[in-house]
């Protein structure tokens, strides 16, 4: 029987007992989950499958990721966002709302010009001091 063993030292074990605030038994299990995966911290490890580790971890997205960034707070991990995927929810919206406009409409000198004018309004509103600005 092979089994591995991974490098826990009275000091590392110490440090984890006395944070404050202390880790929560999710952070535990996510801690446990990682610490398995690179247990010498010599190298960047690739987490191809986030919903997995969460399923595993018993934990939920936004425990996820808050446990990864206290765990990089209190550098007990480095996270490196590498890949990032998203959706635009309310762009779902917005397609199905203009879905029956002509290609023609959103080529049109008008329409550009209108996101032109979005865009300067929005460089002018982020340019601003942040006393100068308005609440919405």
């Amino acid at each position: 029987m092979s089994e591995t063993f991974y490098p826990f030292t009275p000091q590392a074990a110490k440090l984890l007992r006395r944070l404050d605030p202390p880790l929560t038994a999710a952070e535990w299990r996510l801690w446990g989950y990682l610490v398995t995966l690179d247990p010498f911290g010599d190298r960047y490890q690739e987490l191809s499958d986030p919903k997995a580790v969460m399923r595993e971890c018993r934990m939920s997205k936004s425990t996820f990721y808050a446990a990864l960034a206290k765990f990089q707070k209190l550098e007990l991990f480095d996270t490196q966002p590498i890949h990032l995927r998203f959706r635009n929810l309310r762009g779902q919206r917005i397609v199905r709302n203009f879905g029956n406009q002509s290609e023609e409409s959103e080529a049109s000198p008008k329409s550009r010009n209108e996101f032109r004018n979005l865009g300067s309004q929005s460089e002018v509103l982020e340019n601003r001091s942040p006393n100068s600005r308005q609440r919405f």
